[in-house]
């Protein structure tokens, strides 16, 4: 039976870990929640009064608490407008993007199986491994995938140059059959999206990163040819490669990118498998493979030698997950009682208020799935949802799916009985190739939807507050495609232009079009038609569309403001200093810049440098407005408050200067010579000397019972740096010294002997060196390094 919904979800969230009642979303029954995260929850789901549809879809919705975020809704959409474009055995397929009753949601293919993550979690707990062929296989095909994406354009030819970003166990999906499915393109980078990462926000995983992209670097597809080199790493050892205490460590151990061989953690690991795995995880991305392509060709080769494939891996997966393929079968068998909403309602009617009657009960709240408005006793369920639900492009087309699965021979079974999850009884075992995609009808009045026209009533306030303009639009073009929704046998179509701001012009094919927004174009022969959209002060949209049915195609289009090319900066530079300037690393005169410059709209790097003070450096954004920096400079020193029992005096330097606590001002340049006395007796003395690492440390508290641990000067040896004609910030251990290279001879740094990491940092590079200071001896370390502001 199905589990009664409790309250330890949030509203209509069920319960996680248990079977939830039956709902119904629109035209779709939502079956069980499989996953649920921080932005979108995922549901198996299947369409009702389809008798002959035994298998399931996969529904992502997202959740009720982002339902009024812009930004994320317009990020959703783009993850389902780019995915959909994407038809390859290794990524899943989207079929619809929709919005029911306020709620967003796409729907896509249904993957039975399991992430790679809980493959990861199920064999560390049964001490095993994922095995190293079934490894590689597993690595061979999300390049195939991903090279897929990388290289794929959209209707008229142009490239979409989508970087997934995001390449991670979570979002690589293994089926039953032995199928590889990469999955989650909501963050991926693309030509067309609507949305943009801001200036130093990171998105993705972090320890699954490519170095390039922890530093905020621009990205190509070599950075998911590094995530994907990750990922086999960590199959082939069962460890984690890039982890640490929090996340600006890892970020560190991404950005060197200091890997060991995999066979330092599995001894069964060939030596060449060891190189292509470390080529893939090559810090410099010009040394590593080129493409995904490049990568799956040469684990292709490998796989030639040592052979596995999606048999093996089937096998293997229906042995590890036994027990969760009988507990499928179990669910199947309820799943397929429910075809109508009477079934619905027959197996909520003992366990909750029945949403779909809309009863009016103090508990609705605590399971409502229905918002905004209820169906009215006596009106059917599935017709309210018809005239409720918007479809953006298209729509699952369940006839489509049963042809295609009528002309195939049945599966072969499971030793246990029956399909695995996800896959229709009777139907083949392999990639299940729904190929129905986005159309241009809006939502087919199909299985048993009495679909009509839209009455003639707008949202309610609460829905055009919380969504904006984007809804608006999206509802507009759903509202009039069902207006205008029939079968038409002549050889032209239509195409309906919705625009924000309305009062933009459509233009066709070159020429002016006669209509106001919303624009409907109608009797368009067959072929490629331009559509321009334009207005006064904003950026012109055009877009080729190709007429080939006699569907109506949604041109939805949201105008950006023309701006100006350049923002206007100005500096306040310090009056009493002689400073050098960069402006994106270039060199440039102090006169020239004052009272203001210009600089193209977008980031730039803004440095100002002088001798014995700390360098002003800033990563701006420039925009239209001007832009005013205050570029104070702070003279190279560390401050340090010297602490020990009640009535020590300090010395410092040869000066008495009081008893504790006493702050001091320390020099880089300088050994320094620290005493502390509790009083006059010889014993109860505390002397050391001072410099780099030390005098980083904000609080020195001196314990007189620790003398043995006090610094002579002969524990000490000096630095000079060179890097070249480009400057670097000087980094000790981690410390910004706040000095800048050349540090000369004239001007070396004391540093405690032993090894020490020197890491020379400007903009987005750093180079790190480990040097060997010994007591007493200076080291001269000599690079040249040529910076490059990207």
């Amino acid at each position: 039976m199905f589990a009664v919904y409790v309250d330890s979800c949030k509203t209509w969230h069920p319960p996680c870990d248990e079977l939830m009642t039956p709902y119904l979303f629109g035209k779709y029954c939502l079956l069980e929640r499989v996953s649920v995260g921080g932005m979108a929850e995922v549901f198996r789901a299947k369409p009702l009064n389809a008798p002959d549809f035994n298998g399931y879809l996969a529904l992502k919705r997202i959740l009720p608490h982002l339902a009024e975020d812009d930004e994320f809704i317009m990020m959703f959409v783009d993850e389902a407008k780019l995915t959909v474009q994407l038809v390859h055995p290794n990524i899943v397929k989207i079929y619809e993007l929709g919005m029911f009753q306020g709620s967003y949601y796409i729907l896509m293919e249904y993957i039975a199986g399991k992430d790679l993550l809980t493959l990861q979690k199920r064999v560390r707990k049964r001490k095993d491994v994922i095995g190293i062929a079934r490894s590689v296989y597993i690595a061979h095909e999300m390049a195939r995938g991903l090279h897929h994406a990388h290289t794929a354009v959209d209707a008229n030819g142009v490239p979409l140059n989508i970087i997934h970003r995001d390449v991670s166990p979570q979002n690589v999906l293994v089926d039953y059959l032995g199928n590889i499915k990469v999955i989650d393109f909501g963050i991926a980078k693309a030509a067309v999206q609507s949305t943009r990462t801001q200036v130093g926000v990171l998105k993705g995983k972090m320890g699954y990163m490519s170095p390039e992209q922890v530093m905020g670097l621009p990205l190509d597809r070599r950075s998911d040819v590094f995530a994907i080199g990750t990922v086999l790493w960590e199959m082939l050892t069962n460890r984690r490669l890039f982890n640490a205490e929090n996340e600006f460590e890892t970020m560190q151990l991404v950005r060197s990118a200091q890997v060991s061989a995999p066979s330092s953690e599995n001894p069964e690991i060939p030596p060449d498998l060891d190189a292509l795995v470390l080529r893939a995880l090559t810090a410099n991305r010009d040394e590593r493979f080129q493409s995904a392509e490049e990568l799956a060709n040469a684990l292709g080769a490998w796989l030639s030698v040592n052979p596995c494939g999606a048999e093996d891996l089937s096998t293997w997966m229906r042995e590890v997950f036994a027990e969760d393929l009988d507990e499928e079968l179990s669910k199947r068998d309820e799943f397929a009682k429910i075809q109508t909403p009477d079934d619905i309602r027959r197996l909520s009617a003992s366990e909750s208020v029945s949403l779909l009657n809309g009863d009016d009960d103090e508990t609705a709240d605590k399971t409502q799935i229905w918002e905004g408005d209820l169906p009215t006793p006596g009106v059917d369920p599935l017709e309210f949802a018809a005239q409720h639900t918007v479809v953006q492009a298209g729509g699952f087309d369940i006839d489509a799916y049963l042809a295609e699965q009528r002309g195939q021979s049945a599966p072969p079974k499971f030793q246990n009985g029956g399909a695995p999850m996800g896959y229709p009884a009777g139907a083949p075992m392999g990639h299940q190739s729904l190929d129905v995609g986005f159309q241009s009808e809006g939502t087919r009045p199909g299985f048993g939807i009495p679909l009509q026209p839209a009455p003639k009533r707008g949202l309610t306030a609460p829905m055009y507050a919380t969504l904006g303009i984007f809804v608006v639009l999206l509802i507009v073009t759903g509202a009039l495609a069902f207006k205008h929704f029939g079968p038409s046998h002549s050889a032209t179509g239509a195409v309906l232009v919705t625009a924000h701001p309305p009062t933009a012009q459509v233009r066709l094919n070159g020429a002016p079009f006669a209509c106001t927004i919303p624009c409907r174009i109608e009797n368009l022969g067959f072929g490629k038609h331009l559509v321009e959209v334009v207005e006064d002060g904003f950026e012109p949209v055009s877009r080729t569309l190709e007429i080939s049915s006699s569907a109506v195609i949604p041109f939805d289009v949201v105008l950006v403001e023309s701006g100006p090319k350049t923002g206007r900066v100005k500096v306040a530079f310090p009056d009493d200093i002689e400073v050098r300037v960069f402006v994106d690393g270039v060199s440039r005169r102090r006169e020239e810049l004052e009272p203001a410059f210009d600089l193209p709209v977008g980031p730039h790097l803004i440095e100002v440098v002088a001798p014995g003070f700390k360098p002003f450096i800033d990563i701006v954004e420039v925009k239209a407005e001007p832009l005013e920096l205050d570029a104070a400079m702070t003279p190279v020193g560390f401050d340090m408050t010297i602490q020990a029992e009640v009535d020590s005096v300090v010395r410092f330097d040869g000066e008495r200067l009081g008893t504790v606590p006493v702050q001091l001002r320390l020099d880089p340049y300088t050994i320094h010579d620290l005493e502390v006395s509790r009083n006059s007796k010889k014993d109860s003395r505390w002397q050391s000397r001072l410099a780099l690492p030390q005098i980083a440390s904000k609080l020195l508290f001196v314990n007189f019972e620790q003398k043995k641990t006090s610094l002579r000067e002969k524990d000490f040896g000096w630095l000079t740096v060179s890097t070249g004609d480009d400057w670097f910030s000087v980094w000790v251990d981690g410390i910004d010294t706040g000095i800048i290279t050349p540090i000369d001879a004239t001007k070396r740094v004391p540093i405690e002997k032993g090894e020490r990491v020197v890491s020379l940092r400007r903009g987005h590079e750093q180079h790190d060196i480990t040097v060997d200071v010994r007591g007493g001896e200076t080291t001269f370390l000599r690079e040249n390094f040529t910076f490059e502001w990207k």
